[in-house]
């Protein structure tokens, strides 16, 4: 009998300490109600449980947006206005130290850690790209490390799409990184809070206890896509050219990107959750 009691106690205490999500996602936003449904939606479909959404300073009808997912407790939704006025230059580098690295630490501390297996900093305009299957999937491959660097691919959102009818994810068009500020920077990792001891920045730069290190994986495996340019919808003068990504080496693709030209993506990856979340998008709360 004791030796059952004690399994018990064992058993239900790690029960106990089981996190209430696996995945979230962190991050901070201003006037992207446009987009949010379509960001959530598809992140809820390949595995995310859970959005830790800094809000600030919005001035659109964010609320009418986030307000279903609040009730359902998809989405924690924290206020954090500017301390310094969002500028250029040295004031960029002030504001993200006030405003935009707080905002991080405080997701970590406060509530990730507690609540989250894996945590993932992301923008409104990048969606998490599992190649094959879910990111549930993904991630039990890869309990034991603290953390997952993952890659970014960039798309221009502004071309080949009809406003009323596309989804941000259908664009189709590769183009080159943009410019970031270093100070904005921020090394894309999936990882556990519990294991966060701290962060080198910029770029932010996960440490673990036990000076464990993050496994990196290849765009193959798992990436980023970040959609420039969804508020424009202009066609862009750039020239495209016309490659199957799939048959050049990575560094032959960055060589044609960075010489001006876009690719148009062959492999489409992300358009096989397209009818899904437009399913979910059409569906009345």
């Amino acid at each position: 009998m004791r030796v059952l009691f004690l399994f018990c106690v064992l058993f239900f205490g790690l029960a106990a300490e089981q996190k209430k999500y696996n995945l979230s996602v962190c991050a901070m936003f201003k006037n992207e109600a446009k987009h949010l449904r379509e960001w959530i939606e598809y992140h809820h479909l390949i595995g995310v449980d859970h959005f830790y959404l800094y809000e600030n300073g919005a001035t659109d009808n964010f609320m009418k947006v986030l307000r279903p997912y609040i009730n359902k407790k998809i989405v924690t939704i924290i206020p954090w206005p500017d301390n310094i006025e969002r500028q250029e230059g040295e004031n960029l580098f002030k504001w993200s130290l006030s405003t935009l690295i707080p905002a991080y630490e405080n997701a970590i501390v406060l509530h990730a850690k507690k609540e989250t297996e894996w945590l993932v900093f992301l923008n409104v305009d990048e969606f998490l790209l599992p190649i094959d299957g879910t990111m549930t999937e993904l991630l039990t491959k890869y309990q034991d490390f603290p953390g997952i660097e993952i890659g970014t691919e960039f798309f221009e959102a502004a071309k080949n799409m009809n406003p009323l009818k596309s989804l941000v994810i259908e664009s189709v068009d590769l183009t080159k990184a943009p410019k970031i500020d270093r100070v904005e920077e921020v090394k894309k990792m999936i990882f556990k809070p519990e294991q966060y001891v701290g962060s080198n920045w910029a770029p932010y730069r996960c440490l673990f206890a036990d000076q464990k290190e993050a496994v990196q994986l290849n765009k193959k495996t798992v990436r980023v896509n970040r959609y420039l340019n969804r508020n424009k919808r202009i066609i862009s003068a750039k020239r495209k050219i016309f490659v199957d990504q799939r048959n050049v080496k990575p560094s032959e693709l960055d060589e044609i990107l960075n010489s001006g030209y876009d690719v148009e993506d062959q492999q489409r990856e992300i358009h096989r959750f397209v009818p899904e979340v437009m399913k979910r998008l059409s569906a009345q709360y």
